[in-house]
Parts: structure tokens; C-alpha cells; sequence
């Protein structure tokens, strides 16, 4: 169909150059019907182009326009304000601007700046665009505008644009007017220059004529060039005078020449032809013949339509064509017959309004919108309600200009193949639910048989196969039994490893049939070895399993344990040698004591003080066999560290032996803490023995004590002030790393040889200390020696004197004495008969018992006030003879004396906790004031103690 051209023109005049243009805009657009392609206005330039501009935008609203300001007389005059205005409306023209200030740069950069902006760029690349345009039937043409001082260069550039294109591309320069008064101005699209280019590349279907003559036979060589036989518009360009008038007769002869078609004149740019025209129209002989051909078009496409709706009733599929809105063009048969209704019915109704939901939306719009084909599976019902799959293929189907003038569609029934698959995919969702409950249940059967095997502490479990090749290796002993590199997958016997040793020829054994167990060295472990065959159907061994347990442990515990065992059991033999050793003491202290009372010369009192003090240091060793044997009981007092550290000096020579030096270093003065001295002892004594091991080829030990202010704090308890004692075993032995520095004090660590030690001396030393209120610390290093410091808190100078005042009380004082009834029940003789005396002396009334069943006999006979009885005796021991007479006397005092310690009586359950206890060996003085504490007990007292 021909294209719809419409021309409009108009003018105004007027003061306000806004007002003007927006007049002459609804006069040239009054006498449209389709919105303007072009818009081309002329300001005055003695007016305000700018504001004329800005009306005629009211008007024509977003519309390409262009134009310039001009000296030329409008209807006789020249007014401030008028304008005038020529509009082209029709859908066979499009017009793309590039408007560029100059902003001081030369004409070329802002001309090519413009053509890019236009999109006119690749016109001047080469022949492609051209042939491009010439096969869809456009012609291609362009404005160049220019004003202020690029006014005088637009012929210039016009003349290098139309070379750069190969002379293909027409080129209408326009030059704006300009006075003294009123500088020319360029207008293009919204924007106003005063210095600038713009360019307008005017793409149309339209025949466009160009031609450049010294006069008015441009026109006519532009209408022959352009072959417009139907002009709709014409624009020339007179060179001459500031006013186009100096040449009235070229413009008065092409305004006749082309009768009532409007003709807009310009002022043509310094350098160009006399007279330059373009021309736009239509050809109407090629409409004609266009015409001719379109019938003969028509006409075979009617007769394909038949023969392609005869060819798609034959088909089974349904095939159906649509309009882009989406109305059905064309059915089949087979698609009416799946509606359900008439095809002449179908056809021109919209697809939303007779087909299934489903097949009405298939392909969501994109063919007609997007011109993408589409390809889905719908499930849709036929006219009978029957449930069909139908696969649907829809494409796009595109006019000569390759716009998309609606959409093809075919679907074909594949309802028995959605079937088959629905059927198949139910079998193998059934086959991955039994295969995935399968697989779970093995590997929650694995996981529970590696959790097994991994949660067994030191242990490791291998599987190997016939030919000896590891298939499993699970446990946390593997890392440490294995290769770096794993055992599995590889041989055994081919690992350096275990080749030729107890792991492989277990495993070998088991392969042959038998099953093993034996403990062997594996690397640096005490390992446990169990192995057994797995058998085949037909009796032979295809694989075997081996289990392999960490017993080191194992071992040194049970060491260790014999260990202590062995050293309780010499425990108890120091315990009992040293109860038996207390009651000769016992008696030979004490006899010695009255002796040394009763002596009258000063010769006898001097052989009685040499037994007295062979006594005590025979009742010190005694103490210190029992520290030895851990019986002592924790019973602190007020003592001199100083005096301590004497004390056991000449014991320490003995202990270490000859080849270690013994020197000591004492603070001045006195060293007062308050701590059991039994417990003291064993603490000094376990870290002379541990020093004494460090220097198996000699060295030096120092002790020395010091005076401090606060101890150091550990894991377990902060830094504690106040003064101290400082209590130091040096010596210059082999020392200690700092791995084994961070157990020293655990129970049963050692690094001594098996059997050389229990793991326990320094572990007592920490408990002593601890008890006592003290901290310890060391300081050592390998081949640097070892330091250990005991602190121990000192007691105040008031205290210590109020505790020598107590002593000097003590020991000055006279023997307490009394006058109640004492029964006394001891087994060894002397020690009874020393007692006896020692009660008698002080005034009491003994009554003398050798055994429990005599004492029993003489309790009843005479009522007595206090019953003093050793603990451990043949038949019944003291405190089953204590509860028989409470039962009997409630009032009864009880006294317990003992060759054993108090904490040794409570452990083994011989003496009930609380009572009153004195241990031996013990002086007369102390016996004496141990029966008269008891009996000064009250009543209620004594009761709770019984």
C-alpha cells in the first residue's frame, strides 16, 4: 500500500516571538491527521529565535525538528517576532539528530561528533549500508546546518561529507543569517546554537530528488534524478545577497513549476552552487505497476492457501495460524475436530476465547512478541473432556521487512508416549527408593562398624584378602602403627613396615587357618595382637582380620600397681616394726627419765641423759621409718625449719652416699612455720632421693632456707602474700625437659627406670606442701641441674614467742596428778609396768589388766573413772573392750595409746574417729597430762566422743 504523505504550513507575526511560533506551529499541523515526522521552522533573527523555538515545541511536541534564523521578508516585511513553519507528516520518514556546540574547536571535530551522535557514521564506511538500503527502499539524505562562525564552512563540510560517502549521500547545507544586530542561530531539536553544528540523516521510503544548478533548472534536475512524479515537499538554497530575493526569478519559476506544492527556501552557504533543491514525493508510476504485481500476488496466494490447507487436513496434527493480537487466521480439520466446533466458527476469534486454557497460553506470547519459537508439552482436555498430552511447537511468522505479523503453531497428540514415561519414571523412582534405602542402610551399618571400631580407644582394626592386600585399616591406633602413606591397597608384606613382623605373620597365620593371639613390640607400643580367618563356602580362608589393642598402658599400670603394692606391703612391715620398736621406747625412755630424776650423783645423771638421748634419736628414726611408710599422721605444730634441716643432715650424708658434696645454707635467726615435722622430713627426704638419682656419677647438693615475702602461684591457687619460708633442695644432676616438667607432680609419672620408682615422691611432696598452706616450685633444664623451693608460710614473731613461751611452760612445769581410778589394759609387760608406776607416782589408783577379758573382770569388780587401753591387742582390741564397759559404766572416760599412728588406727577401722589417742613412745610427763585432759573432759563431751 502507498505510503500517507501529509504537508502543512504556516505563519505568524507578533512582539512576542513565543506566541509567534506556537501559532505558525498549529497553523502548519491544523491540516494533519498523523503526527509530524519533520518540523522546519524560520525565526526572525531580529527577533528572539530561542522563545520562537520554545512555542513551536508547545506545539509539536517531541518531533525532529530543524531550522535556522533568517533575514528573509515575511509577506513584504521584515518583523522582530514572526515565524514561519512547514511540517511533513507521514510513516515513510524517520529523521535522527546530532546537535554539537563548537565550544572553540574547528569545524571538523564537531561535525563528526554530530554525524556519530545522528547514527549517520556508517553511510560513510562503504557501499554495505547503501545496498542494505536500497533492497528495503530507502533513500537516505541529510541536513547540515551550521551558525556562527561554522556558518561560513557549511559548504565546505556538505562537500566533504558528500565525498567521504562516495557522492551517495545528498547533502542540504543550510547557513543561518546574521546582522550586526542579530547574530544567525541554528535550531535542532530542543537546543538553540548560536556556534555549533547540527546534522539531521533523514532516512524514507519516499523518492528523493537532489540537484545543484545556477538557477531554477535545479528543480528540474531534481525531479528527473529523483523520479517524483508526485512531489509532497521541496527545499531550496539560493547562494546571492543576505536575502534569498536577489534571485526572485529561479524561485519564482520553481514555485510555478511545482504549483500548489509547498517550497521552502533557504540561504545556501558560502561556496555552494547558484541554486541547490531536494525534492520529496512519490513515484506513482511504480505504485501502478506495484499495484499489478500485488494482485498477481494475491492471487497465487490464494491458490497456495488452498493447497496448504488441503496438505494440512491431511495431517493428523493440529495446525493453526494466528494475528499478532491473537486471533486464529487459519485451523485444520483436525484442530476443529479436537475444539470441537465449525472451522468457519474458529476463525477470526481470539485463541483466550475458544481453546483449552492450557493451549490457548502455550508459548507464553514470546513468538508473536519476542519472534522466538517455542517448544512445550501440555496437558489439555478435547471436546469429549478426554485428558490429552499434546507437544506444541509454535514459531513466528514475519512479513518481507522481517516484522513479526503473527505466529504457526502445530501440536500432535503424544498422550501415549507421556504414558509410557509417567510409567517409567515410576519404576525408576520405585528402583532409586529401594537403592537409596539400600545404600543407607549400608552405610548406616558401616558408620555404626567405623564408629565401633574408631570409638575403641587404642585400638586398630586390618582386613586384608588371600594374597595379603590390606582392604580396611579403621581405629585410632592405625597412624601410629601404620606407614605415613596407609596400608590400604597395598601388600603387607611389601611395606618396610611390617614385612617379616608380627602383624604379617599373624595375618599369615590366620590365613592359613588358626587363630592368633600374642602380645608383640610393634615400633615403640606393647601391642595385643588378635587374628582370625574368614572362611569361604568351601572351608578355605579368603581374607583375614586382625585386631590390634595398645597394652602399653595396660602394662605400666599394672606396674605401677605392683609397684605400690610392693611398696605398701613394706609400708606395713616399717608400720609394724616401727609399733613394735615404739613400745621398747616406751619403756626405755621412761625408765630412763625416773632413773635420771632419781640419780644422785652427777656421773648417774649423765649416763641417764646419754640413754635419754640415744632414746629420742631412736624415736626420730622411728618417726622417719614411718614418713617412710606414709603412716604418719598430718598433726602440725609450731616448729624451726633450721632445726629440721639439721636434724636429718647427718641422715642425708648416709642416704646419697659419698660421691655427692652436702652442703647447707640456713637463714639467721629462726625459721618458724607452723607444719607437721614427720611430714616435713618425708618431703626433704623424697627430693634428696630424686636428687640423689639425678647425679649417678657425683655432684652437689644444697640445701638452704631463706626468709621471703610471698610465694609464687601454680594452676591451682594465685600468688599469696606475706612473709615466708623458703625451703631449697639444688643440686647439679642431669635436670628435666619441659615436657617433663608439665607432669611432674601426677601420680605414678616417672622417668626412672621399671622398678627403680613409683611415680609417687613428688606427688607427696606437692600434697604435704599443699596441706601444710605452702606452694612449690622448679626450676630445671637438661644438664642444667634442678632447683625445687618449698614455701611455707612463716608464722608471726608473737606466735613463734608465745610458742616458745608454751614449750618452756611445758617443760618446766610440774607433772598434772590426780586421784581417780585408772584401768589399765596393756599386753607387753614393761610397757604396763612403766605405766603403772609413771600413774601411781601421780596419784592415781591403777588397776592393772593384762588382756580385755582381765580388764572386763576388774571393771566389774571396781567402778573405774578412766579406761587407758592399747588399741591393737590379741583376742579384742581396745575400742570393742571400750564399748562393752560404756555399755555397762556411760560415764566411763577412754583413753587409747598406740605403737601405731592415730591416721593408721582410723584407716584400718581399729579406732573409732574422734577419741582421745596418745601415741608411743611418750614420757612419763606426756602420759600424765593425756589422763588428765581426758578425765577434765565434761561428761557430754566424752559421751559424744564415745
Amino acid at each position: 500500500m502507498p505510503s500517507r504523505v501529509e504537508v502543512g504550513h504556516g505563519h505568524a507575526l507578533g512582539g512576542h516571538a513565543r506566541a509567534a511560533g506556537a501559532e505558525a506551529a498549529r497553523a502548519a499541523l491544523a491540516g494533519l491527521e498523523q503526527p509530524p515526522s519533520l518540523v522546519l521552522v524560520f525565526a526572525s533573527a531580529y527577533g528572539d529565535p530561542a522563545a520562537a523555538l520554545a512555542g513551536v515545541r508547545e506545539v509539536t511536541g517531541e518531533a525532529p525538528l530543524v531550522g535556522l534564523s533568517t533575514e528573509r521578508e515575511i509577506d513584504g516585511a521584515d518583523l522582530v517576532g514572526a515565524v514561519a513553519v512547514a511540517a511533513l507528516a507521514t510513516d515513510a520518514l524517520t529523521v535522527r539528530l546530532g546537535v554539537v556546540p563548537r565550544g572553540g574547536r574547528a569545524l571538523e571535530p564537531a561535525l563528526d561528533e554530530a554525524l556519530g551522535a545522528a547514527g549517520g557514521a556508517p553511510y560513510l564506511g562503504g557501499p554495505g549500508p547503501w545496498l542494505e538500503a536500497t533492497r528495503a527502499g530507502r533513500a537516505v539524505f541529510a541536513f547540515l546546518l551550521a551558525s556562527g562562525e561554522g556558518s561560513g564552512g557549511a559548504g565546505r563540510l556538505a562537500e566533504q561529507l558528500t565525498r567521504r560517502s562516495g557522492g551517495r549521500l545528498p547533502v542540504f547545507a543550510f547557513a543561518s543569517a546574521s546582522a550586526p544586530a542579530a547574530p544567525g542561530v541554528v535550531l535542532a531539536g530542543d537546543r538553540v546554537l548560536d556556534d555549533g553544528v547540527a546534522f539531521a540523516l533523514v532516512e524514507t521510503t519516499l523518492e528523493v530528488g537532489f540537484a545543484a544548478a545556477a538557477d531554477g533548472q535545479a528543480l528540474h534536475d531534481a525531479v528527473l534524478r529523483g523520479r517524483v512524479t508526485d512531489p509532497v515537499l521541496a527545499l531550496t538554497a539560493v547562494r546571492g545577497a543576505p536575502r534569498p530575493r536577489a534571485a526572485p526569478d529561479e524561485v519564482a519559476t520553481m514555485a510555478a513549476a511545482l504549483g500548489g506544492v509547498p517550497l521552502v527556501g533557504f540561504r545556501a552557504p558560502a561556496g555552494a552552487p547558484g541554486v541547490t533543491t531536494l525534492v520529496l514525493g512519490r513515484d506513482l508510476s511504480r505504485e501502478a505497476q506495484v499495484a499489478e504485481q500485488n494482485a498477481l500476488l494475491l492471487e497465487r496466494a490464494r491458490r497456495g492457501e488452498a493447497q496448504v490447507r488441503a496438505l494440512l487436513d491431511s495431517i493428523p496434527d493440529l495446525a493453526w495460524m494466528k494475528d499478532v493480537e491473537g486471533r486464529l487466521a487459519a485451523v485444520n480439520q483436525p484442530f476443529a475436530a479436537f475444539v470441537g466446533r465449525p472451522r468457519e466458527e474458529l476463525l477470526g476469534q481470539r485463541g483466550v476465547e475458544v481453546l483449552p486454557p492450557a493451549l490457548a497460553a502455550a508459548g507464553g506470547g514470546g513468538a508473536r512478541s519476542e519472534g522466538a519459537s517455542t517448544r512445550e508439552e501440555l496437558r489439555v482436555a478435547d471436546a469429549a473432556g478426554r485428558p490429552v498430552w499434546l507437544e506444541a511447537l509454535q514459531a513466528p511468522v514475519r512479513d518481507e521487512q522481517g516484522r513479526v505479523t503473527g505466529t504457526a503453531g502445530v501440536a500432535r497428540d503424544v498422550t501415549w508416549r507421556r504414558e509410557l514415561e509417567e510409567l517409567r519414571h515410576a519404576a525408576n523412582d520405585e528402583l532409586e527408593r529401594l537403592v537409596r534405602r539400600r545404600t543407607s542402610e549400608l552405610a548406616e551399618s558401616e558408620e555404626r562398624y567405623r564408629m565401633l571400631v574408631r570409638g575403641t580407644p587404642n585400638s586398630a582394626v586390618f582386613l586384608v584378602d588371600a594374597e595379603l592386600r590390606c582392604t580396611l585399616a579403621e581405629g585410632t591406633l592405625v597412624e601410629r602403627i601404620a606407614p605415613a602413606g596407609g596400608v590400604v591397597g597395598r601388600r603387607l608384606d611389601a611395606s618396610p613396615e611390617h614385612a617379616g613382623g608380627p602383624i604379617e605373620a599373624a595375618l599369615r597365620r590366620a590365613l592359613a587357618g588358626e587363630t592368633v593371639e600374642l602380645e608383640a613390640v610393634v615400633g615403640k607400643l606393647l601391642v595385643l595382637l588378635h587374628a582370625a580367618p574368614f572362611r569361604s563356602k568351601g572351608g578355605g580362608s579368603t581374607a583375614a582380620m586382625l585386631v590390634a589393642t595398645d597394652v602399653s598402658e595396660r602394662r605400666r599400670l599394672e606396674e605401677q600397681v605392683r609397684q605400690a603394692q610392693k611398696m605398701e606391703a613394706i609400708g606395713r612391715l616399717a608400720g609394724g616394726i616401727a609399733h613394735d620398736f615404739n613400745n621398747i621406747l616406751t619403756v626405755i625412755l621412761g625408765s630412763a627419765r625416773d632413773l635420771y630424776r632419781s640419780a644422785g650423783g652427777a656421773e648417774a645423771r649423765e649416763l641417764a641423759q646419754e640413754v635419754l638421748d640415744a632414746g629420742d634419736r631412736a624415736a626420730a628414726l622411728t618417726r622417719q621409718l614411718l614418713a617412710f611408710s606414709r603412716q604418719q599422721a598430718l598433726r602440725p605444730r609450731e616448729l624451726d625449719v633450721n632445726e629440721v634441716v639439721r636434724d636429718l643432715e647427718k641422715m642425708v650424708r648416709r642416704l646419697i652416699g659419698e660421691h655427692i658434696a652436702v652442703t647447707s645454707a640456713l637463714a639467721p635467726g629462726r625459721a618458724a612455720v607452723r607444719a607437721d615435722p614427720g611430714q616435713l622430713e618425708q618431703v626433704i627426704l623424697n627430693l634428696v632421693v630424686n636428687a640423689r638419682d639425678a647425679m649417678p656419677g657425683g655432684g652437689r647438693l644444697t640445701l638452704s632456707t631463706a626468709l621471703v615475702d610471698g610465694a609464687p602461684g601454680d594452676a591451682q591457687r594465685p600468688p599469696t602474700p606475706g612473709p615466708h619460708v623458703l625451703l631449697t633442695v639444688r643440686d647439679t644432676g642431669r635436670g628435666m625437659s619441659a615436657e617433663v616438667l608439665e607432669h611432674l607432680f601426677e601420680p605414678f609419672f616417672t622417668t626412672k627406670e621399671r622398678g627403680k620408682g613409683t611415680g609417687l615422691g613428688l606427688a607427696t611432696v606437692y600434697g604435704v606442701v599443699q596441706q601444710s598452706g605452702g606452694a612449690v616450685a622448679v626450676r630445671s633444664a637438661p644438664d642444667a641441674g634442678t632447683t625445687f623451693e618449698i614455701y611455707l608460710p612463716r608464722l608471726p614473731e608473737d606466735e613463734d614467742r608465745a610458742a616458745d613461751d608454751e614449750g618452756a611452760a611445758s617443760s618446766g612445769e610440774r607433772r598434772p596428778r590426780g586421784h581417780e581410778t585408772v584401768l589399765l589394759v596393756e599386753d607387753d609387760l614393761a610397757v604396763r609396768t612403766l605405766m603403772r608406776r609413771i600413774l601411781e607416782g601421780a596419784g592415781y589408783r591403777v588397776v592393772e589388766a593384762r588382756q580385755p577379758a582381765e580388764a572386763l573382770v576388774g571393771a566389774r569388780a571396781q567402778a573405774p573413772d578412766l579406761l587407758l587401753t592399747d588399741v591393737v591387742m590379741p583376742g579384742m582390741g581396745g575400742p570393742e573392750l571400750a564399748a562393752e564397759l560404756l555399755a555397762i559404766q556411760p560415764a566411763l572416760r577412754v583413753l587409747y595409746v598406740s605403737g601405731y599412728t592415730e591416721n593408721e588406727a582410723l584407716r584400718s577401722g581399729a579406732l573409732p574417729e574422734g577419741q582421745a589417742f596418745l601415741q608411743k613412745p611418750f614420757t612419763g610427763d606426756e602420759l600424765a597430762r593425756a589422763v588428765r585432759e581426758t578425765l577434765d573432759v565434761p561428761l557430754a563431751a566424752a559421751a559424744a566422743r564415745c
